[in-house]
């Protein structure tokens, strides 16, 4: 349904589309229209939120380098000022690791015998209080030298999940976390979880319900050592209206809403248009929504229906 024809229906539901069989002129329905741009979104999401949810699916590959038990540094280590702790690999490209402020930790190559060159400093202020991760490639001079990362400084502070990588990545963004559970982006539309499914290697395809979303950072956490193809089943925010003030531009977008749900959110833009100037259709408008909107077929069964007194909000 495009923006146009979804306005030619709230104006029809508030009888103001036509008279005596004449479509009336734009002008005549100016302020409702208006009206209708500024209402449309917030009952989109609100649809998308209930029994108008829009299914969405999104995966990723979870199969992880040194994915051993082995090489678990995710113990928390304390630097203490005058004994730094160091882990080295020779020819090592790479670095990942997590700290907390203020901290001083340097990335160094083993140039001649316990002479060691700076390759990055990585000053971490106070103000940085829960652990944080850190990345970075390395360029040795030499890929027989040894390259070590050296925590240091002056403080005490705490860190952990710290490796060095014999690899190289594509860029500084690619390379690979090293933790216990793996945090991915989520999509950016990404609005209520369904479910989750990994594809295993040896055709399995099941339930995952090891994961943990954090819904204020939009990302999901899943067990380092579960490996497969992960598959987000979900339920996605609606694409906004956007007005330009051409109307050719934005009579031809698209409402994002379920076929069945269309006539439902005209029903709910119309009834808050009307909200001032006439109580009682508005309320009348609002329970014929709240009553349709109950019966979707997106509903799933916890969304409880709300009705409104016909003498007044």
């Amino acid at each position: 349904m495009t923006y146009l024809e979804f306005k030619n229906i709230v104006l029809k539901v508030l009888n103001r589309y036509s008279a005596r069989g004449t479509e009336l002129d734009p002008t005549k329905t100016a302020d409702i229209r208006l009206k209708i741009q500024d209402f449309v979104n917030a009952e989109l999401m609100d649809l998308a939120s209930t029994t108008g949810k829009i299914p969405a699916v999104s995966t990723f590959v979870h199969n992880p380098i040194y994915n051993e038990l082995a090489r678990d540094t995710s113990a928390i280590k304390q630097h203490i000022p005058g004994t730094d702790f160091a882990v080295e690999l020779v020819g090592a490209k790479a670095y990942w690791f997590e700290t907390v402020g203020p901290a001083s930790i340097t990335v160094d190559e083993e140039t001649a015998d316990d002479v060691w060159t700076n390759l990055v400093t990585i000053t971490v202020a106070s103000t940085v209080t829960t652990f944080t991760a850190y990345k970075g490639l390395i360029t040795p001079s030499d890929l027989t030298n040894a390259v070590r990362i050296n925590f240091s400084g002056d403080y005490v502070y705490n860190f952990r999940n710290y490796i060095l990588y014999p690899y190289t990545f594509a860029s500084e963004a690619e390379i690979q976390q090293h933790r216990p559970r793996f945090v991915y982006t989520l999509p950016t539309d990404f609005l209520k979880m369904n479910n989750l499914v990994v594809r295993k290697a040896i055709r399995q395809e099941v339930p995952e319900v090891n994961y943990t979303l954090d819904t204020v950072n939009k990302t999901i956490s899943i067990n380092r050592y579960v490996e497969g193809e992960y598959i987000i089943n979900y339920y996605r925010k609606p694409t906004y209206i956007t007005i330009t003030g051409v109307d050719a531009t934005d009579d031809a977008q698209v409402v994002d809403v379920n076929e069945d749900a269309a006539y439902v959110l005209a029903l709910g833009v119309a009834s808050i248009v009307v909200a001032k100037q006439d109580p009682a259709t508005s309320v009348l408008l609002n329970n014929l929504y709240e009553s349709k909107k109950a019966n979707l077929t997106g509903n799933d069964g916890v969304y409880v229906q709300s009705q409104v007194p016909l003498s007044g909000w």
